[in-house]
């Protein structure tokens, strides 16, 4: 674009001139004694900072991008609760304060071959509904094998082993008794041999993205409340988790030789 600056109003014949990017043809007025001048195209002068918020979903990510444009005032911070790593790559300057606006965080997200263990961990499923998750996400077990442990859990089913009767109250000639029957879990094979309900069994899968599979013990707790039925648990979930996270930690700290700071930014 070019721009021209007249000092009167009269102005002299139009004159033709080329546009050099264009070749074609422009017509502009000239008033008298000035002449034509091209002036150079405006440049924006660069960002006095960058404001920029970015969320990466792997530790690696993270690293890979904190190498191309960390700087030496860069800063990571962990948030165990939050399970996140913050980075301010325009961290306080020893000069002074400066905007902490180029900001890069990864938040640890569960795989997905741990995600379906992790929802239904603690959580009462029926007999059937058992079947149909452990049919679904049994390619993640691995003792005893996936086939097996469906195997057993489809022969369980509720025993009544025998009755107990107990006194509760007596009113003159009368009393209340109470009847307790002794219920078991437990199945039989083809040839009348007594199945015992399994208890546990383990997966190999990694728990968070990004990283490898590893062993994860399942508890196994039976219900006869209202038919038979299962609690699956995942053994030391809340462990897993923090492990998963500190191993990401490490993980970007080792990549990038620099320290991560435990704690969060507020506000």
């Amino acid at each position: 674009m070019m721009q021209f600056l007249s000092a009167r109003l009269t102005a002299s014949e139009p004159k033709k001139i080329t546009d050099e990017r264009h070749n074609a043809p422009q017509v502009v007025v000239i008033p008298d004694n000035h002449k034509l001048e091209q002036l150079p195209g405006f440049i924006p002068p660069p960002p006095a900072f960058v404001n920029t918020k970015l969320r990466f979903d792997t530790p690696d990510s993270l690293a890979a991008y904190l190498a191309d444009f960390g700087t030496q005032e860069a800063r990571l911070f962990a948030n165990l609760a939050g399970r996140e790593v913050l980075a301010v790559l325009d961290y306080h300057k020893p000069e002074g304060a400066d905007r902490l606006q180029h900001r890069a965080r990864w938040v640890m997200k569960v795989n997905d071959l741990f995600s379906p263990w992790m929802a239904q961990h603690e959580k009462p499923m029926t007999h059937r509904q058992l079947i149909a998750f452990l049919d679904r996400h049994g390619d993640s077990i691995v003792s005893p094998a996936s086939d097996e442990i469906i195997g057993m859990v489809e022969q369980m089913e509720v025993v009544t082993s025998g009755s107990k009767v107990s006194l509760v109250a007596r009113h003159g000639e009368r009393a209340a008794i109470k009847v307790q029957s002794d219920e078991q879990v437990q199945g039989k094979t083809a040839d009348g041999v007594v199945i015992q309900p399994i208890r546990e069994f383990e997966l190999m899968v990694p728990v968070r993205l990004g990283a490898l599979a590893q062993k994860v013990r399942v508890d196994v707790h039976w219900t006869t409340d209202n038919g038979l039925g299962a609690v699956l648990c995942v053994h030391d979930m809340e462990k897993l988790l923090r492990e998963a996270f500190e191993a990401g930690v490490e993980a970007i700290a080792s990549a990038t030789g620099r320290m991560v700071l435990m704690g969060c930014i507020e506000g």
